[in-house]
């Protein structure tokens, strides 16, 4: 679906919708697959990589090297960064969207992930990339009270809040809600 969306963004002639509107979504698309594939990642090593919609014809793909599929996460996340307005979560734009500080922390972790040689120990290098990657994000600040980020009216405006999925339908919250906001 991220693919179908990009591909007919790219061809897309209506006048429905600015070019800075169509930029957004495209980032969003991104920053979609590149989140997805963190988690492949992460979790199974090695996956084939999917770039483009899959038809009959090319449904069936090898596994990609994981150096192929970071460097592919790493160009979704760079590309979405920088074509996303540079807004904390809270920001009334980029609520329940990926900002650009959500993606480099997304970024970050999984560089963190890539930051140790084979023994175990970190490379000063690639630390001073996190360290200064994380410097940059910018917006973010802790909440007066940590119980604010549990409450459903209080957390749009969450300094604290850099990413979050919201059980709206309209205003249903998740069962968790209750136990961290409430009773401890």
């Amino acid at each position: 679906r991220v693919h179908l969306l990009m591909e007919n963004m790219e061809t897309y002639q209506g006048n429905d919708m600015s070019a800075d509107e169509k930029s957004f979504m495209v980032a969003q698309a991104k920053a979609l697959r590149g989140y997805f594939y963190s988690w492949l990642y992460q979790c199974y090593r090695e996956v084939p990589l999917v770039t483009s919609s899959l038809t009959m014809d090319n449904m069936y793909q090898t596994k990609s090297s994981r150096a192929d599929i970071y460097a592919q996460i790493m160009k979704d996340f760079d590309e979405a960064i920088a074509a996303l307005p540079d807004k904390p979560y809270s920001d009334a734009q980029m609520s329940g969207y990926f900002s650009p500080g959500a993606l480099k922390a997304f970024k970050a972790r999984l560089m963190l992930a890539e930051a140790y040689d084979d023994n175990g120990n970190a490379e000063p290098s690639k630390m001073g990339e996190i360290v200064s990657l994380l410097e940059s994000v910018q917006g973010y600040d802790l909440a007066d009270r940590m119980r604010d980020n549990f409450l459903s009216d209080k957390q749009l405006s969450s300094p604290e809040i850099m990413f979050s999925v919201r059980y709206l339908a309209p205003n249903t919250t998740h069962s968790m809600d209750l136990y961290y906001g409430a009773w401890t």
